[in-house]
Parts: C-alpha cells; sequence; structure tokens
C-alpha cells in the first residue's frame, strides 16, 4: 500500500491532516483500501499510468477490493486520470524480473 505511505508521509511533513488539494500519482491502478484512504485525505484526483486492466495482466490485481471498500464505478470515476507515459510498464516488468516472476508476497 505504497499510495498510503506516501500519503501518511505527505500529510506528517506538511503537518495536516487533510490532503485537500493534492493530487496522487500511481504506476498502477490502487486497491481499494488505497482508493477510500485518498477519498478520506480529501485527495482531489489520482492520476494513474497503468489503470486496473493492464495492471491485472501484469499479476497485480486488485480489483476485487473495490467492493469491500466500497469503490464504485462512480467513485472510481471521480477520482480516476489517466497519465499516459512512455514505459509505464517497466516497474512492473522490473518487479517481477527481480521477485523471479511472483505477486504473491504482495498479496
Amino acid at each position: 500500500h505504497a499510495e498510503v505511505v506516501a500519503m501518511r508521509d505527505a500529510m506528517s511533513r506538511l503537518k495536516c491532516s487533510n490532503l485537500s488539494g493534492t493530487v496522487l500519482l500511481a504506476t498502477g491502478e490502487p486497491c481499494g483500501l488505497c482508493y477510500r484512504f485518498a477519498q478520506n485525505c480529501g485527495i482531489d484526483a489520482i492520476y494513474v499510468a497503468a489503470d486496473r486492466e493492464e495492471a491485472a495482466s501484469w499479476g497485480f490485481d486488485y480489483r476485487s477490493s473495490y467492493a469491500l471498500f466500497g469503490i464504485t464505478d462512480d467513485m472510481r470515476a471521480q477520482f480516476y486520470r489517466a497519465l499516459p507515459v512512455p514505459d509505464r510498464y517497466e516497474p512492473f516488468a522490473r518487479y517481477l524480473e527481480i521477485s523471479g516472476g511472483h505477486t504473491s508476497d504482495l498479496e
């Protein structure tokens, strides 16, 4: 849950309890917990290089967590913004290379 860690760090550094007026950048679309935390922290938008379908195709499938945290398609649409960047799959490929192709450590 790197997004949660990043938001907590930002609030600590800024000495605030709310991140209104800020955006979150993510390589892959966040899981339900991270979406919910972003909403609760007042994040305005989440910019994502690889959407949930693309992330799932690399073995990072968090789609089932959305329902657990009440992340509906309407709620997701309020926050999600595509961030097309070159080499957006490189972090996934590198992680799988380093981990020997296993994503089970992330679940």
